[in-house]
């Protein structure tokens, strides 16, 4: 197995937790434990200290196609660890390179994310996907507007236009 370079490193992000209900958690992880919203939609809530809650019927859709795959197995994938990069490649190839299962390949997230999962040996959940300001610059740069950005991220206008930062 290869070590993946120091330059392409991906960043450890936080971990994701799948949860029934978004508003009970958020009253919980903000109420409670003082946790910000970095970035948050109805159906998910990043907080800037690496911490993310996400609806569960969502997490299974995105995860799986389907709302009521997994159910039954509440602890099993009931989190996932994440992990940004600026060029998924390298780690892909790290990830290929050591055998690890895929739970799916490359592929865009309805919010417009470039990710990749996979399960480590002992089956925990691992998300790969480009950071917030690259794939918001990528679709930039592809000529969607701020607007357009806004409404398929969820991501506030005057947000993106402090990531983009004069691009």
């Amino acid at each position: 197995m290869e070590n993946i370079t120091a330059s392409h490193r991906p960043t450890f992000r936080g971990c994701v937790l799948f949860v029934t209900d978004i508003a009970r958690s958020r009253d919980i992880y903000e109420k409670c434990f003082g946790q910000v919203p970095e970035v948050e939609t109805a159906l998910m809530v990043a907080y800037n200290g690496g911490l993310a809650i996400w609806d569960a019927e969502y997490a299974r859709t995105v995860l799986y196609g389907d709302p009521m795959a997994g159910m039954g197995t509440a602890t099993r994938h009931g989190a996932e660890i994440w992990f940004e990069c600026d060029d998924l490649a390298p780690c892909l190839h790290a990830v290929a390179g050591a055998g690890l299962t895929f739970l799916h390949p490359v592929r865009e997230e309805a919010w417009g994310q470039m990710t990749f999962r996979c399960f480590d040996p002992d089956g925990h959940l691992i998300e790969v996907g480009e950071t917030v300001a690259g794939f918001i610059g990528r679709m930039y740069r592809e000529g969607m507007s701020v607007a357009a950005i806004a409404e398929k991220t969820g991501v506030a206008a005057p947000v993106i236009e402090e990531l983009l930062g004069g691009e």
